[in-house]
């Protein structure tokens, strides 16, 4: 059965923020963990697995365009031309996206409960209470957590690479399933690996003392590729931060087309990413 694969694609909406009372609802993530004690059928299971694969295909599209419209704002909100009307207008394209979505997650979740039996469904919500209020601990200290990692990534001013999203998602994908305490050491050793709690601000890097290496135009721009695709996977916030203080210098001697400047930031750069 499928279920799990629902799980991710319904959290949206039935989290708190969301504020309609889901008491009613049954959640895939209910039905993952009492699977045996609801006795699902062979033929309510075969039912999930259609509300799935339907839901998979009409998510899709409605999934990009929340995506293409996040991004939109994002870097309308970082452009120097900002106006009021601007961000409202693009917001709304955002509301309208993230509405459509919700749409559908939740006649996914009627579509869920409409599989069970009266009895089924009196029995997972009573199964659903209990685990809410078990868990609610160790859900509120996971949630701490990676709210400090999420602001001391978003204070970066840069995007996410893939790897960090991988681990988070491997998070979410504990938690959605209900592997709470898996969740909780999966995101104690990202906590460790992001260096999350070593001293936030480093020292201020003296590039001079490196060697340009090649400064000829074309090789430098493969450098700076090589770099940009190494830097790309970090996942260390001290690394990042040091990164950054380089990524200035090189478009401060890029703007002097000082090439031997370039040089030394780029193997400095070279070395911290162990090209």
């Amino acid at each position: 059965m499928k279920i799990r694969q629902l799980i991710a694609f319904l959290t949206l909406i039935t989290t708190p923020a969301f504020a309609i009372d889901f008491s009613g609802i049954v959640t895939p993530e209910t039905l993952v963990q009492h699977r045996a004690a609801l006795s699902l059928t062979a033929e309510q299971e075969t039912t999930l697995t259609g509300i799935y694969e339907g839901a998979k295909t009409e998510a899709a599209p409605l999934e990009e365009a929340v995506r293409t419209e996040e991004a939109k704002l994002g870097e309308l909100l970082r452009g120097a031309d900002l106006t009021d009307a601007a961000a409202a207008a693009q917001l709304q394209l955002l509301l309208e996206a993230e509405s459509k979505l919700k749409h559908l997650q939740l006649k996914t979740l009627v579509a869920l409960r409409a599989s069970l039996t009266p009895d089924q469904l009196a029995k997972a919500i009573t199964l659903a209470g209990q685990t809410a209020a078990e868990t609610a601990p160790l859900k509120a200290e996971i949630e701490a957590k990676a709210a400090r990692l999420k602001a001391a990534f978003d204070a970066l001013g840069i995007p996410a690479s893939p790897s960090l999203k991988s681990r988070g998602d491997e998070v979410m994908a504990l938690i959605n399933t209900g592997d709470l305490a898996a969740a909780n050491e999966s995101l104690d050793r990202l906590i460790v690996d992001t260096g999350l709690e070593e001293s936030g601000e480093g020292a201020v890097i003296d590039f001079s003392g490196q060697e340009p290496g090649d400064t000829d135009l074309e090789i430098l721009k493969q450098r700076y590729e090589a770099v940009e695709v190494a830097a790309s996977e970090v996942i260390s916030l001290p690394l990042l931060r040091q990164l950054i203080q380089g990524r200035d210098a090189l478009e401060l001697a890029k703007e002097n087309e000082d090439a031997e400047q370039v040089g030394r930031i780029l193997t400095w750069a070279e070395s911290v990413l162990g090209l």
